[in-house]
């Protein structure tokens, strides 16, 4: 239910969740959206989440970001 409300959200690319470890992983393109439009998904969605940690990171010369959730 998150993981569709998240990946959801313009600018984001994937979104991987980890129920064991009560986590989220979030890669998006902080030109489209960002840290706060993803915790507002999650929020949307009926859970709460706090912001463990970004990272950029690049893939395919591309540069995104990436959002540790704790859910």
């Amino acid at each position: 239910h998150v993981e569709k409300a998240v990946a959801k959200v313009t600018g984001v690319k994937e979104v991987q969740v980890n129920l064991l470890k009560n986590n989220m992983l979030v890669e998006y393109n902080e030109a489209i959206c960002n840290e706060h439009s993803i915790v507002n998904a999650v929020q949307n969605a009926g859970y709460t989440a706090s912001i463990q940690g970004v990272k950029a990171v690049e893939k395919n010369n591309k540069k995104d970001n990436s959002l540790v959730l704790l859910l």
